[in-house]
């Protein structure tokens, strides 16, 4: 009686499993014991491909030397110059490029220094290689501050994430007229954080 229990058990385990006599299945498992199966738990954080949605890339935007007691307010969230802008109307711009009493560029919002052109690499270049809030003219004009091949970042006032590529440096030629500040050409790439 007890032999016809046992092997009616077997035949109608749940599991589809057979086991013998002695609480061994026929995969070598004890009885009773799960079996492990592979479930992966999902992360709810956006990949880092997911992380941000291109706005445009790689616009042309030449940022030329202000002419004397003038400066030039930046917004690149648009993109948008002006090159007549009043000394403390730049809420909203991100940098302005100036010939006041100090003529220098200066940034309005952090920006960096980035060793990629992913938006990755951008974000942490804002993070961790921030340059100086202002850069004088004298820095401007002897190059070594900004040079052609740099990529500078920054989180704009809208939010979104500002890569610009300088592609060209253009040192000042008007010989003592205004100080000697270079054209900056470059192109810009915006992102819209998904985070």
């Amino acid at each position: 009686m007890a032999l016809a229990v046992i092997v009616t058990w077997a035949i109608a385990r749940p599991d589809g499993g057979t086991e013998g006599a002695s609480g061994t299945g026929a995969d070598g498992k004890h009885a009773g014991t799960p079996t492990a199966t592979s479930s992966r738990s999902t992360s709810s954080s956006p990949s880092p491909e997911d992380a941000y949605t291109l706005v445009f890339k790689d616009k042309p935007l030449s940022l030329r030397a202000p002419a004397y007691n003038t400066g030039t307010h930046v917004d690149l969230d648009a993109p948008k110059l002006f090159p007549d802008g009043e000394i403390g109307q730049d809420d909203g711009m991100e940098l302005t490029y100036q010939d006041w009493g100090d003529s220098d560029l200066r940034f309005l919002t952090p920006m960096g220094r980035s060793t990629g052109t992913t938006p990755e690499a951008c974000s942490s270049g804002v993070d961790t290689d921030a340059l100086p809030a202002a850069i004088s003219a004298d820095d401007l004009d002897a190059g070594k501050t900004l040079t052609k091949g740099m990529v500078l970042c920054t989180v704009t006032s809208d939010d979104n994430l500002a890569m610009l590529r300088i592609t060209d440096v253009v040192p000042d030629t008007k010989q003592g007229l205004s100080s000697d500040m270079p054209d900056y050409v470059t192109t810009l790439t915006l992102w819209k954080s998904n985070k």
